[in-house]
């Protein structure tokens, strides 16, 4: 398996996990909120990848 796509992958499920109902929902018109939260999954994500990327080079020269 490609590293990139499970990166991907780890992305569409970060994603997911991060995201509350009432973000999505459009009975939030503020938009600080939105953009706070948008900025915390950036980051949250963004760290994740360089998780799995460490963990993978790592892991391949284990092998």
């Amino acid at each position: 398996m490609n590293p990139m796509e499970f990166i991907i992958i780890l992305d569409i499920s970060g994603i997911s996990i991060v995201l509350p109902d009432d973000i999505v929902s459009d009975e939030y018109t503020d938009w600080d909120t939105r953009l706070f939260a948008l900025s915390m999954i950036t980051v949250y994500l963004l760290v994740i990848d360089i998780i799995v990327l460490v963990g993978t080079y790592y892991f391949s020269h284990l092998i």
